[in-house]
This record gives C-alpha cells, sequence and structure tokens, in this order.
C-alpha cells in the first residue's frame, strides 16, 4: 500500500490502497484498491475500490469517498462528499458535490455544488449544478413537521399563520374553513 508515493502525512492501508499515489500528501486511504490512482492530496478514501481514479490523472484534492466504490471513476475535482456504496461513482470532474445513500448521485458526472441525499438519489442530469435532490423517483411526499409544511404530488400545505406582504391574484379565490381578510379594496 502507497510504495510509490513521496508526499508527506498519509496513511495508506490495505491491499494495493494508493498503489499509484505519488506526490500526494495528507491522505487516508484504507481498503482493497481504494484510492489506487490517486493523486490529490486531502482525500480521505476509505471501501473497496472508493476514489479509484483513473489511471494517474485523479488529481482532485479535498474529497472524502467512505463505501465500496464511491467516488469510484473521480479524475478531477475538489471538495466533494460520497457516503455510501458507489456514491458519485461516475463523477469525473465535479467540485463541491454531497451524496449520502446507496448509489447517491451515481449519474452525476460533472456537475457542481449538488446536495444529493437517498438511496438511488440522483440529480435531474449527469452535468446539473446547484441543485438537491431528496430521495429517488419514489419518494411522492415531502414534510417537515415541526414547521407544518408538507409537499406531495398534488401540491403543497402551510399548516398555521400565514404572513404575505403582497397578493396579486387573476380569477377566482375558493377559500374553505375561516378566513380574515382586513384592510381589503
Amino acid at each position: 500500500a502507497g510504495a510509490r508515493v513521496t508526499g508527506g502525512g498519509n496513511i495508506f492501508i490495505g491491499g494495493n490502497a494508493g498503489a499509484y499515489t505519488t506526490s500526494a500528501s495528507a491522505c487516508t486511504i484504507i481498503g482493497n484498491l481504494a484510492g489506487i490512482d490517486n493523486q490529490g492530496s486531502n482525500n480521505t478514501i476509505l471501501g473497496y475500490y472508493a476514489g479509484r481514479g483513473n489511471s494517474g490523472v485523479t488529481d482532485g484534492a479535498q474529497n472524502t469517498f467512505l463505501g465500496t466504490q464511491s467516488g469510484f471513476k473521480i479524475q478531477g475535482g475538489d471538495d466533494n462528499t460520497g457516503v455510501g456504496y458507489y456514491s458519485l461513482g461516475e463523477l469525473l470532474g465535479g467540485n463541491k458535490n454531497v451524496a449520502i445513500g446507496r448509489q447517491a448521485g451515481d449519474a452525476l458526472v460533472s456537475g457542481n455544488n449538488n446536495i444529493i441525499i437517498g438511496y438511488q438519489a440522483d440529480a435531474s442530469t449527469s452535468t446539473t449544478s446547484n441543485e438537491i435532490t431528496l430521495g429517488d423517483a419514489n419518494i411522492k411526499h415531502l414534510r417537515v413537521p415541526g414547521i407544518g409544511v408538507s409537499f406531495n404530488n398534488t401540491g403543497g400545505t402551510q399548516l398555521g399563520i400565514i404572513t404575505a406582504t403582497e397578493l396579486d391574484i387573476s380569477g377566482d379565490i375558493d377559500v374553505d374553513g375561516h378566513t380574515n381578510l382586513d384592510n381589503v379594496s
């Protein structure tokens, strides 16, 4: 493990872990074939074939990949976090992505600044940036119970008092239940 490395402050544990790493420093790479082609510094890679990379061109830094084949194809890209089996598995060069869950974000190739959470959850495209994805296509309801907000495939619900500073409506309004309108013109 790490037999070719010249950079300092590294920890390599596992058969062929960091095997082709040379100048990277401050990396923790643990697992059989983990980070085998890693050249980037400050990476934490744990799991079988995690952060594998691609024949010496894997120079992304400050990445964290935890789980079997997490970050499997990473070549460049910094500040990514993949937790779970094959999370961010297809990512080649995106930056600042977070994927948590088995195969979460595994279709993302080059997007930036995404948060992807849930079993087989994926961004809307392989190059999406600045998106939050919660769950896979089977998730039909999003609920935040502490503040009384709920969304499903038919619309949203807000419980409690709603304060609006401006409202522009064209068409009819149907209201069920008790409604108070003050200073309406």
